[in-house]
């Protein structure tokens, strides 16, 4: 039985299982407000992202790298006009941007919908693809 997760948990995902498979997406412009990356200021700062790779459950952001973001933050999240909660569960630094798995702490229902859209129809995808190997 898999083991539950508590919510401060802050192990690496390597160490946690996926609660739902990541899906690669073409990038995704979408905004969040992370602390300014100072040590005299911790005020949020609007910051272009890009969701990379998509789940039901999270996904994939790539943007600026910032010191100032901790995994198990809450940062505020906008995506097509819709705002929501993503919840930081890793971050890597690579070449100075910032790879960030986030979890969906609370969106909107619009977008909740629209994930689940998206998600569903690479899935999709995915199965036809599939489908279609083994037929050969």
């Amino acid at each position: 039985m898999p083991e539950i997760i508590r919510q401060g948990d802050v192990r690496r995902p390597t160490e946690v299982p996926r609660i739902s498979e990541r899906y690669s997406i073409d990038p995704i412009e979408a905004t969040w407000f992370p602390p300014k990356d100072s040590r005299f200021s911790n005020k949020p700062k609007r910051a272009g992202v890009q969701l990379i790779d998509l789940s039901v459950a999270g996904a994939q952001i790539v943007g600026p790298f910032n010191r100032s973001v901790a995994v198990g933050m809450r940062v505020p999240f906008e995506l097509g006009g819709e705002k929501g909660i993503v919840e930081v569960r890793n971050i890597r630094d690579i070449d100075g941007l910032g790879h960030y798995g986030v979890t969906f702490y609370k969106i909107s229902e619009r977008l909740e919908q629209a994930v689940f859209a998206a998600v569903g129809k690479r899935r999709n995808d995915d199965r036809l693809a599939s489908d279609w190997r083994r037929n050969d």
